[in-house]
């Protein structure tokens, strides 16, 4: 960038400024720096780089559970009808890109409050559970139950309602659900109302 110096003025950008007024610079920056904008842009690059739509299905690589938030995993939840999910708070962006269902959570900083709200319910006891699962007016409970939570839960190492669900005890305002998932460890249980 070169600047114009003339005796008693400022200095002066001679690109950006003199073409554009402050206010056109503004909205460029805010649509260079946009996630959307980004997302616009990521999803091309990816194509041509060659990778394949089925490497974008949000699994994370090596660890146990990712089959749960495959493409098609998370597809067959929509035979149920249409309800709000409440559950580990990685399924929620899925849930809401992949079906027709709404989720409590999702890992997004903008909505702090239903993170908050999702954690203690997952967290509480079935009593203070079943009150939270009646304030936000959920319908479903959905976790990815793996061998190594199972030997969690047996070693005491997590505590309340979740724990109960993957310890596969019964929870009297639930009923586990049977879905055509290709992935045994996901779970749903619907709430009795």
């Amino acid at each position: 960038q070169s600047f114009i110096a003339e005796p008693g003025r400022p200095l002066q950008r001679t690109l950006l400024s003199a073409k554009f007024s402050a206010l056109t610079r503004k909205l460029l920056a805010g649509l260079l720096c946009n996630q959307m904008t980004f997302a616009m842009l990521a999803v091309p690059l990816l194509t041509l780089t060659g990778t394949a739509g089925e490497k974008l299905q949000g699994d994370v690589a090596g660890s146990e559970g990712a089959a749960c938030f495959t493409t098609p995993a998370i597809r067959s939840l929509q035979s149920l009808p249409r309800g709000l999910f409440v559950g580990s708070i990685d399924f929620g962006s899925y849930i809401v890109a992949l079906t027709q269902h709404d989720a409590l959570a999702a890992p997004y900083h903008r909505i702090d409050k239903a993170i908050l709200i999702n954690q203690a319910l997952l967290a509480a006891e079935p009593t203070e559970a079943k009150r939270l699962i009646d304030d936000v007016h959920a319908d479903y409970v959905v976790l990815c139950v793996t061998k190594t939570a199972a030997a969690l839960v047996q070693g005491g190492a997590v505590g309340g309602f979740e724990t109960l669900l993957r310890a596969g005890e019964t929870i009297a305002f639930l009923t586990p659900l049977a879905i055509a998932s290709p992935v045994a460890e996901l779970r749903v249980w619907r709430v009795i109302r």
